[in-house]
């Protein structure tokens, strides 16, 4: 991996050290430069304030899943009524608005004009002196102060006067803002930011063929060649379930000990006692991850503590544990679950499911099974290997943006 020298723009002048130049600290709050806007949720139960809306809402969701620099869209819209019947506001294009509940910190500039939730802060600039992105820019670097500065009972939250008191350096020209400063800098930013981005799409694309060629494998594996005997067996004709000694314990009444208690999702604490000891499929009953490709499964040795949102499976003789995994991982349970709000996979569904089983001499074929999964081990190993590379260099690269921001804001300390 290159280092940062080898992706920035060379240049002799740093724009942020231009002659004449004054750096100063200036608070959000300080109301000669900024304004701070709260939000606000009409009421939900009322239709007038959501059917058929057009103005834009926005929340802390719509910052997270939030790519890219500037915010143009929200889920949800609200209506003129709704915007008049609470105290959100409607903020305009430019502006930055910040996640400060749940969780604070995702910053996005306004492609368009808009008003928000309670779970965020509005920034409006008052002066055409100032440069809204020069802002953006710098606000990035201040993410984990403002979660510092975050507090609450339940869940943290960053208040409008805390927020007022992150400083923002600014350069200052004969007195005032230095717009022309504040476009170099930015343009040095996004110069080399663009270098950066290029090469991120690059290594994010690479782990997206990963995953498909996972995929591509996985189906081809349980798909039978020539000559070969394959039968559609029912999930319940391959395994035992043990869901009967299934016990949940609440957090609070669990007395820590050295046996996994397990989850929908895997190992969720260690406890004094356990449910289950030998080799298992657990399956997720609720409350898991369900669909083609996604994990569902994971498989449990020696003594352990097993929770009744998950499924306890004991392979029969002739059919092979991790040959079951590895079909798990790559089978859609998705028609098989029942529940709008919290997608269950009971026993009834479960009895629905069949796999394809390779037999040879009217049995389950179990060395044919541990060929596949054998064969599965070894390339999911180096897929393994190629995606934490490619996870490590795209860090690297998220961090190399962190230096360019760092050496142009923190300068002074330097």
């Amino acid at each position: 991996m290159k280092s940062l020298d080898d992706f920035i723009v060379k240049s002799k002048k740093k724009p942020w050290r231009a002659e004449g130049v004054e750096w100063r600290e200036v608070r959000l709050g300080d109301k000669n430069y900024f304004y701070i806007e709260t939000g606000a949720t009409p009421e939900t139960s009322v239709k007038e304030y959501w059917e058929n809306g057009i103005i834009k809402w926005a929340t802390p969701k719509d910052l997270g899943k939030n790519n890219g620099k500037y915010l143009f869209d929200t889920d949800r819209k609200i209506t003129e009524a709704g915007l008049n019947s609470c105290s959100t506001t409607l903020i305009p294009k430019g502006s930055i608005l910040i996640s400060t509940r749940a969780p604070i910190g995702h910053i996005a500039l306004l492609g368009d004009e808009m008003c928000f939730n309670q779970g965020c802060k509005g920034i409006i600039i008052k002066t055409n002196q100032i440069l809204s992105e020069f802002i953006y820019y710098v606000l990035l670097t201040k993410v984990e102060l403002m979660k510092i500065l975050g507090s609450g009972p339940t869940f943290e939250e960053l208040s409008k006067n805390k927020l007022g008191t992150v400083e923002i350096p600014l350069p200052f020209r004969n007195g005032k803002p230095d717009l022309e400063t504040q476009k170099k800098i930015v343009e040095y930013i996004e110069t080399n930011f663009s270098r950066i981005d290029k090469i991120l799409e690059k290594k994010k694309k690479q782990l997206e063929q990963l995953d498909e060629l996972w995929e591509s494998v996985l189906e081809q594996a349980f798909k039978p060649k020539k000559r070969e005997e394959w039968r559609e067996v029912k999930l319940t004709e391959a395994v035992e379930i043990l869901d009967k000694y299934r016990i949940p314990v609440k957090k609070e009444d669990r007395k820590s000990g050295p046996y996994p208690y397990c989850g929908a999702n895997g190992i969720i604490d260690f406890v004094d006692g356990y449910t289950h000891d030998g080799e298992f499929l657990l399956l997720a009953e609720d409350g898991g991850f369900f669909g083609k490709g996604e994990l569902t499964a994971y498989i449990m040795k020696g003594k352990f503590w097993a929770n009744n949102h998950v499924h306890v499976l004991k392979a029969k003789p002739n059919i092979s544990l991790r040959y079951l995994y590895y079909f798990s991982i790559f089978y859609d349970f998705t028609p098989h679950l029942r529940g709008a709000t919290r997608p269950k996979l009971s026993q009834t569904g479960m009895k629905r499911i069949k796999i394809p089983i390779p037999f040879h001499n009217n049995l389950p074929d179990i060395e044919k099974q541990k060929e596949i999964a054998n064969y599965l081990d070894s390339v999911y190993e180096k897929i393994k290997v190629l995606k934490e590379k490619i996870q490590n260099q795209i860090t690297q690269l998220e961090e190399m943006k962190e230096s360019i921001l760092d050496e142009v804001f923190n300068h002074k300390a330097k």
